[in-house]
């Protein structure tokens, strides 16, 4: 079988598409079947000559477009018939959603990467299949932690939480994760004077995989209560290297009585390249209290497949509190390196968890996969949730749960190339 993927060309990756399209594409080659690729460039209706004229060089039996938009250029193409994967952008505002879900019903088989994204789309497929994004896991190598700590220089001292996205990404909510473990700061026993006492300690080789619609979704709001959350300050020179945030998520909240009277903060020795915590929502935070020995939010931001796992197998806790998701990659990627995960409860979250030990997931308000918004009891929450997670010994069988699921990128392929099978039947 011959297969052409049609996806949005992306300046910012090697090869100019997002990585589970390549990886997906390369399972599917993997079993036997010759895969091809088109990337739309610039207007979606115009770039159907350039998919025609590819169409005609390469003679596929299937074109796989992936996300809604990129199904306009391929359904309005009659040579081929249509498979198109719904991963989440296509729900995130009316217009996208109109264009994404019109194509949907032309297309002959539909795959949604999470039931809530069919639930969510304006016009729903009548043949379709739910099947989130594989991992690959020959690429999931498990580390010790103790020799992927060694490897990374991190402190067997510490706690270290891997933030699923950049800082800066809104939608992956990392105001929510930076207060509570501002609070769990709160808790020390120590004089006044060391209370909350915080280092920011960049890493600028962490990475994320984020969409287009990022920006579309504000950050968390904290709780305006003066005695939940302190403020922080912080005279350390900016970073000329950090990324511009929304501006409401600049600061811990904080009530004005509380301003007069901040918590002491200090920066590490080297920190003449230190930025300000808070002041653009995207400085990773080392928050030093007890019973928990110190802590270290990780962002993944630029980073290599490989060094994303490495620190998958260090840390002691990979948390995604996002607004909203797909069926998060990352995620899944975490749980296969048998790392203790915490999430907000959205998409398909509680479904890849299960009732496995090391998984914790944040309540939420809306009662619904859809979109996560916190009210005035998510931050306690959350910081229970920490403790709880922090607390854990070991490490989990995420990667046997991935398995169960049959969520492997061999896996996954195999179940669409028999989708693809089925759909040649009826078109001939």
């Amino acid at each position: 079988m011959r297969i052409l993927e049609v996806s949005r060309y992306k300046n910012n990756f090697a090869d100019h598409q997002l990585p589970f399209v390549t990886e997906q594409g390369e399972a599917i080659r993997a079993l036997g079947h010759e895969v091809d690729y088109f990337l739309v460039k610039g207007n979606y209706i115009k770039a159907v000559g350039a998919l025609k004229a590819k169409i005609r060089s390469f003679q596929p039996d299937i074109v796989h477009a992936h996300f809604g938009l990129s199904a306009i250029t391929a359904e309005l193409q009659s040579l081929v018939p249509v498979v198109t994967t719904f991963h989440n952008g296509e729900t995130l505002n009316w217009h996208v959603n109109l264009m994404s879900s019109l194509m949907s019903l032309r297309a002959k088989h539909v795959i949604y990467v999470a039931q809530h994204i069919r639930d969510l789309s304006y016009f729903k497929a009548r043949h379709y299949s739910i099947i989130p994004c594989g991992v690959p896991m020959d690429q999931m190598t498990i580390v010790p932690q103790s020799e992927a700590r060694r490897q990374l220089g991190w402190s067997p001292d510490k706690k270290y939480i891997l933030f699923g996205g950049a800082f800066s990404n809104t939608r992956k909510n990392y105001a929510l994760l930076r207060d509570a473990v501002a609070q769990l700061g709160s808790f020390s026993t120590t004089p006044d004077s060391q209370l909350g006492s915080f280092s920011t300690t960049p890493d600028s080789q962490l990475g994320s995989f984020s969409t287009p619609s990022d920006a579309l979704l504000g950050p968390f709001h904290s709780p305006s209560n003066p005695q939940l959350v302190p403020q922080l300050t912080n005279n350390s020179s900016n970073n000329s290297q950090k990324e511009q945030a929304n501006p409401q998520s600049d600061a811990l909240a904080c009530s004005p009585t509380q301003q007069s009277s901040p918590l002491a903060c200090s920066l590490s020795p080297d920190s003449a390249s230190k930025t300000q915590l808070g002041e653009q929502g995207n400085s990773p935070l080392t928050a030093h209290h007890s019973p928990l020995p110190p802590i270290e939010i990780i962002e993944m931001k630029g980073l290599s497949r490989a060094e994303c796992v490495l620190r998958m197998c260090a840390c002691d806790l990979f948390a995604l509190p996002s607004h909203s998701e797909g069926s998060p990659q990352a995620l899944k990627e975490a749980m296969a390196c048998n790392c203790p995960c915490l999430a907000t409860d959205i998409a398909d979250v509680r479904y890849l968890f299960g009732n496995e030990p090391g998984h914790w997931i944040l309540r939420n308000p809306r009662k619904t996969h859809e979109r996560w918004d916190g009210d005035e009891h998510s931050l306690d929450e959350m910081v229970e949730l920490l403790k709880e997670a922090l607390a854990f010994e070991g490490r989990t069988n995420g990667r046997e749960r991935i398995l169960a699921l049959e969520l492997s990128n061999e896996q996954v392929a195999q179940r669409i190339i028999q989708i693809y099978e089925s759909v040649l039947k009826e078109f001939k």
